[in-house]
């Protein structure tokens, strides 16, 4: 019984000093946009987990797309959606896709780059 209350007792706590997400804020003042705001980007999201792909969220920053196996190179499959994100978002979104045994980062704008260039906060 004293470890099941003691269990809520720290389960409470966690949830009383955990801090709350904030809209994250450029340096104009205008908030980022976020997964819950943008439709565009939802759907594109969305189309890529229709298509087998489990997807790593770090937007704006990168999306990580994971899937065993893809038809064709993955540099061109990684290209063809950096681009429609940034068509349909505006921004330029790093993409990383894992498939077939191996692993591409690119930018739609600069092309292939070297993943410890993405930093994760």
């Amino acid at each position: 019984m004293k470890a099941v209350l003691l269990g809520i007792g720290i389960g409470f706590l966690l949830v009383l000093i955990t801090p709350k997400c904030l809209d994250v804020e450029t340096k104009s003042g205008s908030t980022v946009i976020t997964t819950s705001s943008d439709p565009e980007f939802t759907f594109v999201i969305d189309s890529l987990k229709a298509a087998g792909f489990a997807v790593e969220n770090h937007y704006p920053v990168y999306i990580r797309l994971i899937k065993r196996r893809v038809d064709g190179e993955i540099v061109s499959h990684a290209m063809s959606i950096a681009k429609s994100l940034k068509t349909h978002t505006g921004n330029s979104v790093k993409v990383q896709i894992d498939a077939n045994g191996g692993s591409v980062t690119v930018d739609p704008d600069r092309g292939i780059i070297n993943p410890s260039e993405i930093i994760v906060r």
